[in-house]
């Protein structure tokens, strides 16, 4: 992902109000590399947060997830809402609108096209990580 893209989505990150456990992850990640104490992470300003953890050269696997999530949601709403169409989902601006969704059918032949088929895989995959991203700790998701 080219580095402007990173600082979107962690400018994104931070703006997160879900991901408060994430953040705070983040600013020990970035206070231990850049040698800082972490209440200076915190007041460093919003731009510059955002840059520091889009240049970590690692991060845990939460972090990453949170902030893809954050962009998803807020810059990639149009191209969510295609690929749900795709699959057939019941969505509200990209949104899954439905609590509980069937399981798709295997068998179910979806126009023959190889690339359809493809793409209900590649959703039971994006469901499946969606909400063990936004599923509470402790709780076990719901497929």
């Amino acid at each position: 992902m080219p580095l402007e893209r990173r600082v979107d989505a962690a400018g994104l990150f931070w703006d997160d109000e879900h991901s408060a456990d994430q953040q705070m992850e983040a600013v020990a990640a970035i206070a231990t590399h850049m040698k800082f104490r972490p209440r200076s992470v915190l007041t460093l300003a919003p731009d510059r947060r955002a840059k520091y953890l889009a240049q970590l050269p690692a991060m845990t696997d939460a972090i990453a997830a949170r902030a893809l999530v954050s962009y998803h949601l807020e810059r990639q709403r149009p191209m969510m809402g295609a690929f749900l169409d795709l699959l057939g989902i019941a969505h509200e601006n990209g949104l899954i609108s439905e609590e509980n969704l069937p399981k798709p059918d295997p068998a179910r032949n979806l126009g023959g096209s190889r690339r359809r088929r493809r793409a209900v895989r590649v959703g039971e995959t994006v469901r499946f990580a969606f909400h063990a991203v936004v599923t509470p700790a402790g709780t076990a998701p719901t497929f």
